[in-house]
């Protein structure tokens, strides 16, 4: 399953994907930081010497107004 397909089921508002170039200026109060997947740690390679280890996690911004997202382009 693809996470989009994932998302789309779990989240009730929907999922939107905004087609921006250049950055974004969002305002804070709007909306909330959401923790979306639980720490991740993993093995990634080594070089004969060393184990390199990989951390992930995903944060979600849960954005109660969309007016409140200012894209940012060149003039």
């Amino acid at each position: 399953m693809l996470q989009l397909d994932h998302l789309r089921r779990l989240c009730q508002g929907g999922v939107y994907k905004a087609p921006v170039e250049g950055g974004l200026v969002i305002d804070p109060r709007v909306g909330t930081l959401r923790v979306a997947q639980d720490l991740e740690v993993g093995y990634s390679a080594n070089d004969g010497i060393h184990h390199k280890l990989f951390a992930s996690e995903s944060l979600v911004l849960v954005l109660s107004d969309p007016g409140a997202v200012c894209t940012l382009e060149e003039a």
